[in-house]
């Protein structure tokens, strides 16, 4: 997998000498190969959990965050320390779910460790199909 992406710096609102998209840019990206070959789930903590509303209130007994456990690692299968895991939601779209949407706990996110172990908190959010 590759990328194509530009940064600028400024500073006191110069901005730096050739503009971000300009290929000769030092801050061009043209290429960049990710280390991470695998993301391992290793366990659930918890897999059952209850479904949030958008813009509700957490439960602030974590009844409503799923927890996994899982592993970071690259081609050699070694653990890659400080990463962070997003996750993403599939709708099978034979049994659509509605307006549902994965996102990570607020306030939850967490690097890997140096084995590249990180615990995942989830939420599954719905809303109304109009939003």
């Amino acid at each position: 997998q590759t990328s194509v992406f530009s940064m600028g710096f400024v500073c006191d609102g110069v901005e730096q000498d050739r503009h971000p998209w300009d290929p000769t840019s030092p801050t061009y990206i043209q290429h960049v190969e990710p280390i991470v070959a695998e993301i391992r789930i290793k366990r659930f903590i918890r897999s059952a959990a209850e479904v949030s509303r958008y813009l509700g209130v957490g439960k602030s007994d974590g009844t409503d965050v799923f927890l996994a456990v899982v592993r970071v690692v690259d081609v050699q299968g070694n653990g890659i320390p400080g990463k962070t895991v997003d996750v993403e939601f599939f709708q099978n779209p034979q049994y659509p779910l509605g307006n549902v949407q994965l996102e990570l706990r607020e306030g939850s996110v967490e690097q890997t460790n140096d084995l590249g172990f990180a615990v995942v908190a989830f939420q599954i959010i719905t809303a109304a199909p109009e939003l």
